[in-house]
């Protein structure tokens, strides 16, 4: 098992006994291994040139190309730690990495490189090659330490479980370890690596021909949970090359793996985590038919165990194995489990016992004959009742429902159990089934209180670039459905496609004048109750739940149009016999309020709006960098959930430091709202030429210590709309309607002829 050379040495190996074979497939031409070599060695020598020594921690944003592959063997061969950076991950997101990691340069996909000031670290016989942040999908990321012992150790555990390769599918991104053991082992068994067209499943059989074009089979790929369903979704037959579908990244359903096999495919399950360098534990070819439900056993090297959860003070030596087939904690050891965590001991300790046993963290089983079954994170476990409930079992049972493409499932506090389970799902293209009916589904196959106690439906279901579910994110959507059912002084109206909207009522006098307010993004009409309340006295105060918000949130979150909530006002206000109101807006329900005075000029008294984003008349550079960050919320949303979606947004609409500027509670609050992103951000289909039918007075406000770029369009809008007046409230900022409502009460109040306080 050590007698291939080591990565580092295999690529000298390789330029010299073979330099014209092929190494790296990116695109039409394959390189060389004498050309890798040259370009590795180029990069290294920039890289001194620079300063940059051994020992040193250098950043690697990490896309997949033959580039980035070059890179990190110069980096790790020149005896500098390569960390990986996800090339989706946002600014402050690498600032951390940056000071945590203490890098002195990051290299761009390009091979440029930024020069940072930091201290040097001169290379220790402890220095490791890589370091590797978790994906973070649980908390903030930790930085794990690889030395190329572990890559090592790990490929050759690897080569000897699986048949001959010929040619690795670069499949999983550099900057996961999974993506990084592709690349170690390739190199040291001397075959290529193809860059595919894509990371997504789709494009797998042309990078497959292209790479069969280029002379070389591809027959090995790695997989995470989502690519493999969206693979076998385009009911593809596997090349007859293909000897081996290495499947990871997470919790495998057992129904995924029977429909895998039944297709043809020869997957291999396995376990593993950054910690141990890739999987330690595999289901061997020819194996998975027999035991679908199962892991696998461990790799050449590998040790495995598990360990009965402590209880009752009793000691860790009286608990050291449990009972085959009790579930407890899965401890692995062996010459890939990494040392320690960087610059976090107390971490490194809890995780790494004086013996070597990496404490996973998962809970699993081992039955009479060796073989692993992993049942959950342990921080994930539910207790509902006083029944540990896994959300991997249920996920596995909801994943095979016909309908379904993709579940995952969280636990939600309950007043009589404690906790139940909650679940999100995402349905096949032109599938569909009801809740219920999916609760019934599971309660034919689990225990009662297995079956989760609200099911929300999305188009897809977070995770990770590495596939690993986004439980944060999950937690928010589950949130949001949450504060969906109708809460005291709500009362819900069906919009004309049946659509749920709720909306808030304050009577006023007998006679009084009628105000609708109108919520901003990322915010619900509760947050304008301090205004209807300074109002109440003296006016009928309607508020209206925007779809895609509060608890007119939709089943399916999506991109709505201007002419879609213009109708939902208008339905509202008929359903509530409201004639025509003065209309308060903020934010995006100011651009809403001038809309609805352009299309139903008769139905309008007054309209005042406060900062409207109304793109159809801003500058063409502002408005394109708006509908920039629309494309990125949809992108954050299908990615991430709401929780992505909302920091996107606040990002890139108000910088980087109004979100690191907010208290966990505000960011949840916010994270909870990030469907009413994605609603709002395509803007399509802006009336301006109704602009000039508005018929109401309008008044057009900014606040004096807002941003600067509402104020432009405020101006253009008051030169096109007749008769309207510019105002600017000193001192207030953008979300003052929220944090300041006096000003606004008395602005509304002088249009209304009503009091305001």
């Amino acid at each position: 098992m050590t007698a291939a050379p080591s990565f580092v040495e295999a690529l000298r190996t390789h330029a010299r006994a073979r330099p014209g074979d092929p190494a790296v497939l990116d695109g039409g031409l394959p390189w060389s291994w004498a050309e890798l070599e040259r370009k590795a060695e180029l990069a290294a020598a920039g890289l001194k040139a620079a300063g940059i020594l051994p020992g040193d921690r250098v950043g690697l944003l990490a896309s997949s190309s033959a580039v980035v592959v070059a890179a990190l063997h110069a980096v790790v061969g020149a005896g500098i730690v390569a960390v990986p950076i996800g090339p989706r991950l946002t600014r402050p997101e690498i600032a951390a990495i940056e000071a945590a990691a203490g890098l002195r340069a990051i290299l761009a996909p390009d091979g440029a490189a930024t020069l940072i000031e930091a201290p040097r670290r001169a290379p220790t016989p402890g220095t490791p090659a890589v370091i590797v942040p978790t994906s973070g999908t649980t908390g903030r990321p930790k930085l794990v330490r690889l030395g190329a012992d572990r890559l090592d150790a790990s490929a050759a555990a690897w080569t000897a479980t699986l048949p001959p390769a010929t040619g690795w599918l670069l499949s999983l991104n550099l900057a996961h370890v999974s993506g990084i053991g592709i690349v170690v082992r390739a190199t040291r068994a001397g075959v290529p690596v193809v860059v595919p067209i894509s990371t997504e499943a789709e494009p797998i059989g042309p990078s497959l021909a292209a790479a069969r074009s280029a002379g070389i089979l591809v027959s090995h790929i790695s997989l995470v949970v989502p690519q493999l369903v969206r693979l076998l979704d385009t009911r593809t037959s596997p090349p007859d090359e293909l000897r081996a579908v290495l499947l990871g990244g997470g919790p495998i359903p057992e129904s995924l793996v029977v429909r895998a096999l039944t297709a043809g495919w020869p997957i291999v399950p396995s376990y593993g985590m950054t910690e141990t360098a890739s999987g330690v534990v595999a289901l061997p070819l020819g194996q998975a038919g027999r035991h679908p439900w199962s892991a696998g056993l461990p790799l050449p090297g590998v040790d495995l165990r598990i360990e009965a959860m402590p209880g009752g003070g009793a000691s860790r030596d009286a608990i050291l194995a449990a009972p085959p087939g009790t579930v407890g904690e899965i401890l692995v050891r062996g010459p890939m489990v990494f040392d320690g965590y960087e610059n976090d001991p107390e971490a490194s300790s809890s995780a790494l016992d004086e013996r070597g046993w990496l404490r996973t963290g998962d809970l699993g089983s081992l039955d009479a004959d060796g073989w692993l079954r992993v049942v959950a994170r342990r921080d994930e476990m539910i207790l509902s009742g006083g029944e540990n409930v896994a959300p991997a079992e249920i996920e596995a049972v909801l994943a095979s429902h016909p309908a379904v493409a993709d579940a995952g499932v969280t636990g939600v506090a309950d007043e009589r159990w404690g906790s139940v389970p909650a679940a999100v799902v995402a349905f096949r293209s032109g599938e569909h089934e009801s809740a219920e009916a999916l609760r019934t589904f599971v309660r034919e196959r689990l225990a009662s209180f297995k079956v989760p106690a609200l099911i929300v439906e999305v188009a897809a279901v977070p995770r990770s670039p590495a596939g690993k579910l986004d439980r944060r994110a999950l937690k928010a959507l589950v949130g949001a459905a949450e504060r969906r059912p109708w809460l005291t002084g709500t009362t819900r109206i069906e919009a004309d496609d049946g659509q749920p909207l709720a909306t808030r009522d304050l009577a006023g006098p007998a006679g009084a004048p009628a105000v609708l307010l109108l919520h901003a993004t990322l915010s619900t009409s509760g947050q304008l109750l301090r205004i209807a309340n300074l109002l109440k006295s003296s006016a009928r105060v309607v508020l209206l739940d925007r779809r895609g918000s509060g608890a007119s949130a939709m089943s399916v979150p999506a991109p709505v149009s201007i002419a879609r909530h213009v109708a939902d006002i208008r339905v509202a206000l008929d359903a509530l016999g409201v004639d025509r109101p003065v209309i308060f807006g903020h934010s995006f329900g100011a651009l809403m309020a001038i809309e609805f005075a352009a299309r139903h000029p008769e139905r309008v008294a007054a309209v005042i709006a406060y900062e409207p984003p109304y793109l159809a008349i801003a500058s063409a550079s502002l408005s394109a960098r708006i509908r920039l960050v629309g494309e990125a919320v949809q992108t954050a949303y299908a990615s991430g959930g709401p929780a992505a979606a909302a920091q996107l947004f606040v990002r890139s609409v108000a910088g980087d430091g109004a979100w690191d500027l907010l208290g966990p509670a505000q960011r949840e609050l916010l994270e909870a709202e990030g469907a009413s992103a994605l609603a709002d951000t395509s803007m399509a289909g802006l009336d301006i030429a109704g602009l000039a039918r508005i018929a109401c007075p309008v008044v057009l406000a900014t606040g004096g210590a807002s941003d600067d770029f509402y104020a432009p369009i405020a101006d253009a809008l008051a030169a096109t709309i007749p008769g309207a007046r510019r105002v600017v409230l000193p001192n207030l900022r953008h979300v003052a309607p929220i944090t300041d409502p006096a000003p606004f009460a008395d602005l509304i109040g002088l249009l209304t002829g009503a009091a305001g306080r």
